[in-house]
């Protein structure tokens, strides 16, 4: 995968899954992507097994970030998960959540640079969002399939790195890559799906770059069953486009060059202050699923109808597989072309 520019130096990038489409009749469930071979124009992106034999992939995909060594506001990592010992429960007890936490500290405080988060009158000034999501697992196929991750406590100097599990999913392997960056602007969501409700929230940085920063949040299904699920987001804080409508490009008017969002009317030029100058680049990935075993896990996290000012975000699977909930996370960047290197 080539880097348009080049960079000065080798970046770093961070790789998670996006699409799986993984054979349920093997011994294990097992999928992990890299990057690899990183230089300063350009990375080999891997898919496969993890060299485990048992396993099938019919398809998959997935998605990175990239960011300058020397970016200050970008922080990024990755975490391999201890594997608890197995469950000694009976078979016929209620399955219990397990949690399995790491703190991550960052090498130095996180003290974003961005001179619009040091803006005392800024709420979410020097506030971070950290968004994990899901690298690589492996699963035993006899028993079922749940994973979820999170992060929590997040302060300058670290964070709480999360991975939930149940007492009856037999987890031989995963990891988890997360992204960190200043929050010093609130988005929202106006969410949706073809068949269940969903949500969905973020957080970014607002105006790190003039026309340009970015931003980032989580989605979710919310626990109702369906195999289609979509919801709108609005980068920076404007719920201006009509979450029936699956293309983002509903608003309401009044008439006189104000659009009413939420019972604020924005004036155009209000209104331009939240977007980036032009469509960001997106990243989503997927950062929990719980499916049914006995049939392929199938599920895709993709984005759709990306604008300037908010994007449709997509959690899918297809034919008979069992999906009850998923989650993914958004990352969507933009850097003006006056900014050689960001």
């Amino acid at each position: 995968m080539a880097f348009e520019p080049a960079y000065a130096a080798p970046p770093r990038v961070a790789v998670g899954l996006s699409w799986l489409d993984l054979d349920h009749t093997a011994d294990t469930l097992s999928v992990t992507a890299r990057a690899e071979d990183i230089s300063d124009d350009h990375f080999t992106a891997t898919i496969d097994t993890n060299d485990n034999p048992s396993s099938r992939i019919f398809s998959a995909a997935c998605s990175w970030l990239e960011a300058s060594a020397s970016e200050p506001d970008i922080q990024m990592g990755e975490w391999e998960v201890p594997i608890p010992p197995p469950s000694s429960s009976p078979n016929n007890k209620t399955p219990t959540k397990i949690l399995i936490t790491t703190q991550i500290k960052f090498p130095t405080r996180f003290f974003p640079s961005t001179s619009n988060n040091n803006n005392p009158n800024n709420p979410n000034s020097n506030k971070i969002t950290i968004l994990p999501f899901l690298k690589a697992f492996t699963l035993g196929t006899s028993s079922p399939w749940r994973l979820k991750t999170y992060a929590t406590a997040i302060s300058p100097f670290k964070f709480k790195l999360h991975l939930e599990t149940w007492s009856d999913v037999d987890l031989r392997g995963a990891t988890v890559s997360w992204v960190a960056f200043p929050s010093s602007s609130s988005s929202s969501s106006s969410s949706t799906s073809s068949s269940s409700s969903s949500s969905s929230t973020g957080t970014g940085i607002g105006a790190g770059i003039v026309g340009g920063g970015i931003v980032g949040g989580s989605f979710a299904t919310d626990d109702v069953p369906g195999l289609e699920n979509w919801g709108r987001v609005e980068f920076f804080g404007d719920s201006s486009s009509d979450p029936s409508s699956p293309d983002g490009n509903g608003s309401s008017w009044n008439g006189n060059g104000t659009e009413k969002n939420g019972g604020v009317l924005l004036k155009e030029e209000e209104k331009k202050k939240k977007e980036f100058h032009a469509p960001p680049a997106v990243m989503t990935a997927i950062s929990g699923f719980d499916f049914e075993r006995g049939r392929n896990l199938r599920l895709r996290a993709s984005s759709s109808a990306v604008t300037s000012r908010g994007m449709t975000w997509h959690l899918d699977s297809w034919l008979d597989s069992g999906m009850n909930t998923a989650s993914g996370v958004y990352i969507a960047v933009y850097c003006p072309s006056d900014v050689a290197e960001w």
